[in-house]
């Protein structure tokens, strides 16, 4: 997690998932750990305004940064599959590949949201 204060006097909080493709995006069942499960808790977390409690935050965005498009996409598939009430949905979530964030600067790279949309973390 991290967090930064712009020129402007806003903050931004992130909290960073690094994805290793070590477990399967989506299963059939939610009690067996997928990412799929992951976004579930930070959405339902977000809803349920932890972050608020737990850190003083008003808002935050997860970053994902994921092995390969194939993978990016997937996730985000599953991503906007979800509806959790009181939370931001996919616009919550930025994502990109470690090989396209290894040729940039994570503060001034091109991220994309779970909507489809570019993002930039400032």
């Amino acid at each position: 997690m991290f967090g930064f204060k712009r020129r402007d006097g806003s903050n931004r909080n992130f909290v960073v998932e690094i994805d290793r493709g070590t477990i399967p995006v989506v299963r059939a069942s939610i009690e067996q750990i997928s990412f799929e499960r992951k976004i579930r808790t930070y959405l339902a977390a977000y809803a349920a305004k932890q972050h608020e409690r737990q850190f003083g935050w008003k808002t935050f965005r997860v970053l994902t940064v994921t092995t390969d498009e194939h993978r990016l996409q997937s996730t985000i598939d599953a991503l906007r599959s979800l509806l959790v009430a009181h939370s931001p949905g996919a616009s919550m979530f930025l994502f990109t590949t470690r090989a396209a964030l290894r040729a940039g600067d994570p503060m001034s790279y091109t991220w994309l949201d779970g909507v489809g949309r570019v993002a930039h973390l400032d």
